[in-house]
């Protein structure tokens, strides 16, 4: 069994909880609550792994990534991402990757904090826009195992090699080997 790193732990839905039974479009509608929870409802608990100091930045990250998911011009790419040939994990969590990918670059310093809480609650987001629109169906062990992928993803593109990448998931088993000093 893996060991998944707190911001991803958690954030697996209760297989009987569905995306669709979820009033999203209400939701966003009613005002209530502060500016930026009235306009945006959390899919995933990753919200609760954000140090209360990033909370702001992880909401506008987040919001960032639903503005150019639900934009005019994602559809068509979107539409063309759900057709791939490719289990539905690996294209949420790859389409996700370019999200982010998409909003570092254009983002001045977003904190390194709330990289991995955004994309796992996009990856949600994602999710539930799926199975809303009827283009696919995302179950929940889609979900678990697009975090995992997702997770790697991110790790790479932040310049971790395997080797370092395969230790974070074995995390509690046994501890890492220590360096060995150069012989010489």
């Amino acid at each position: 069994n893996m060991k998944m790193d707190p911001a991803a732990q958690g954030a697996q839905p209760a297989p009987e909880q569905s995306p669709q039974g979820q009033p999203q479009g209400e939701a966003k509608a009613q005002p209530a609550g502060s500016g930026a929870a009235r306009a945006l409802e959390f899919k995933s608990r990753a919200v609760d792994a954000v140090p209360a100091n990033l909370q702001e930045a992880f909401k506008r990250v987040v919001m960032a990534g639903m503005k150019v998911m639900y934009s005019e011009e994602m559809q068509g790419e979107i539409q063309a991402e759900l057709k791939r040939e490719a289990p539905m994990f690996q294209k949420l969590a790859e389409a996700v990757a370019g999200l982010m990918g998409i909003l570092v670059s254009q983002s001045k310093g977003m904190p390194p904090e709330v990289v991995m809480p955004a994309a796992v609650e996009l990856v949600y987001e994602a999710a539930a826009f799926v199975n809303e629109s009827g283009m696919g169906k995302a179950t929940p062990e889609d979900l678990k195992q697009a975090v995992q992928y997702l997770a790697v993803l991110l790790m790479k593109a932040g310049g971790m090699e395997d080797g370092q990448i395969q230790q974070v998931f074995a995390g509690g088993g046994q501890p890492a080997q220590p360096a060995q000093p150069a012989q010489g």
